[in-house]
């Protein structure tokens, strides 16, 4: 089962640095506008009231841009040794 190690929020652009290697994500968009955030070089779009709750490749650090209301959480699967 992944544990929660790292919540975030804002409400502006920010990058959030993970105390460890993390593999997935939660994000919700409580804006109203699009938000995008990026990990490991890819850049995702998260329309406002949307949510993504998803595994991901290995990642350090996410970086959220937005102009409005957003949290999430970075999890890690209890196999990932990074």
């Amino acid at each position: 089962m992944a544990k929660a190690l790292k919540a975030f929020s804002g409400t502006t652009t920010n990058t959030f640095v993970m105390p460890k290697t993390m593999n997935e994500l939660v994000i919700c968009n409580d804006g109203a506008a699009n938000l995008t955030f990026t990990v490991n070089g890819e850049t995702f779009t998260l329309r406002p009231g949307y949510t993504l709750d998803e595994e991901l490749e290995p990642f350090k650090e996410i970086t959220v841009t937005a102009t409005d209301a957003y949290f999430g959480y970075a999890r890690r699967q209890g196999n990932e040794t990074r």
